[in-house]
């Protein structure tokens, strides 16, 4: 999915028909699906993404919040914050200062594998929900034009098997903003997602919101 800055509208909900041949029309942005076995490190009034993923981009990634228009986000997925195993003590450390959690055992100097990694997490305060969730993706590529300029939007359609049946979908552009973007570009890529959602059309009781909420859930 995109990288670095960018607006993003997520949703769940039961499988529509309708709105996934809608999408599964559009061009697939890879050949095959793929498959995600997600741990999703939790706590409550969180405002950080945090998760341990086993699949492409395996290892510990962090995906922060910055604000919200309605109901498009903007989020933030920085290359250099995906750390394969062993993890240093410094990641770690860096961890409970994102979570506002205290670990509660001494820290190794290196952490070796992930089970090491969340037998450290079962001592923590306040304690560490770790939520699995798998996950099968395809990504599919939507193009729109904004003010002139065409903006290429990946459309994620997930089926999540665990912790229940559902069907997850994300809808992110790729205008790769940063934070000297200007307000016009920040809004332009912003209204291409809206753009995208408008052609879906969306069932109404398609439940917009982000993974952090849907965990909450999950707990």
């Amino acid at each position: 999915m995109a990288a670095g800055l960018h607006w993003e509208w997520r949703g769940f909900g039961q499988e529509n028909s309708e709105v996934s041949q809608r999408i599964q029309a559009l061009p697939k942005a890879f050949s095959k699906p793929a498959k995600f076995i997600d741990k999703y490190l939790w706590i409550p009034d969180c405002s950080i993404n945090v998760k341990l993923r086993q699949g492409v981009q395996s290892g510990l990634k962090f995906k922060r919040f910055h604000s919200s228009q309605g109901l498009i986000e903007l989020w933030e997925e920085r290359p250099d914050e995906l750390y394969s195993l062993p993890l240093s003590d410094n990641i770690v450390s860096k961890i409970g200062q994102e979570l506002g959690i205290q670990f509660l055992s001494d820290i190794p100097s290196e952490i070796g594998s992930e089970e090491a990694l969340i037998e450290l997490l079962n001592s923590t305060q306040p304690k560490v929900q770790l939520i699995t969730v798998e996950k099968l993706r395809v990504a599919h590529i939507h193009k729109v034009e904004i003010d002139g300029q065409v903006i290429k939007v990946i459309v994620e359609l997930a089926q999540i098997t665990q912790p229940e049946e559902i069907l997850s979908i994300g809808v992110e552009e790729t205008s790769h903003l940063s934070s000297d973007s200007s307000a016009r570009e920040m809004d332009v890529a912003r209204r291409a997602v809206q753009k995208t959602l408008d052609d879906l059309q969306l069932p109404a009781d398609f439940d917009s919101v982000s993974y952090l909420t849907q965990l909450g859930r999950w707990v």
